[in-house]
């Protein structure tokens, strides 16, 4: 399950109320961890969790999706 201290920073980085949310574990591939965070505001997160030795990965995924949203109207994860 996900980490108080990483619960923390997401509320810290969304500025959503994450006191009172439900978690859920998805599939999300076979690298990471995928969870479905239910807010009380009705605004649902999508978090994959690994290990911080994987945090580049992350870095480009983040990239992939900003060029992808730069060359499509519709909306990208975030």
């Amino acid at each position: 399950m996900l980490s108080q201290a990483l619960l923390s920073q997401v509320q810290t980085e969304t500025g959503l109320n994450l006191a009172h949310c439900s978690i859920s574990p998805i599939s999300g591939g076979d690298i990471s961890k995928a969870y479905l965070l239910n807010t009380k505001s009705a605004e649902n997160l999508f978090i994959k969790v690994n290990k911080l030795d994987l945090e580049q990965m992350f870095v480009e995924e983040a990239k992939g999706l900003a060029e992808i949203e730069s060359a499509y109207l519709g909306s990208t994860p975030k």
